[in-house]
């Protein structure tokens, strides 16, 4: 039986990645290293993504519009609908594009390679290295889930 206590399942994970001398950035991690209640049967995700920004507005100083497009691969999260469907938990393909439309706003889209999230990132803070992202979930119906809201933070060092 699910339960709906805040808190009482969830997972955790690990991430590490690098950005190039050429602007590009790589990343590798993996979801759910640890889970606990009802996220105890979740598949692990294990991933690989590359990422690159273009200005879109190179001559424009004060807001050059730089896209951000992700492409990667991975496990669990990330399957597709067809290997859910299976419970295999076979690599897929996923993506992502973000616009930064002001300096300290972004919109965001993915496809995890079953879903559809929308949403967007920005600091709190204006100086701070810390980021918030909201985003809607699964705005697509070839799944079992509803559309949710997700929220999380980031801390860049």
């Amino acid at each position: 039986m699910a339960t709906s206590d805040f808190g009482d399942s969830g997972g955790l994970g690990l991430k590490i990645h690098k950005t190039l001398k050429d602007g590009t950035a790589v990343a590798v991690g993996w979801s759910n290293i640890v889970k606990w209640g009802d996220a105890d049967d979740s598949k692990d995700t294990i991933y690989g993504v590359v990422t690159r920004a273009f200005e879109l507005q190179p001559q424009n100083t004060k807001n050059p519009l730089p896209l951000t497009i992700s492409l990667g691969a991975g496990t669990g999260a990330l399957r597709s609908t067809g290997a859910i469907e299976d419970d295999n938990n076979a690599f897929n393909f996923f993506g992502s594009l973000g616009l930064r439309v002001a300096p300290q706003f972004s919109l965001v889209s993915s496809w995890t390679g079953s879903r559809l999230n929308v949403g967007s990132s920005f600091p709190p803070f204006p100086k701070s290295p810390i980021v918030i992202n909201i985003f809607f979930t699964v705005l697509t119906s070839n799944t079992d889930n509803e559309v949710g809201l997700s929220l999380s933070a980031g801390y860049a060092f």
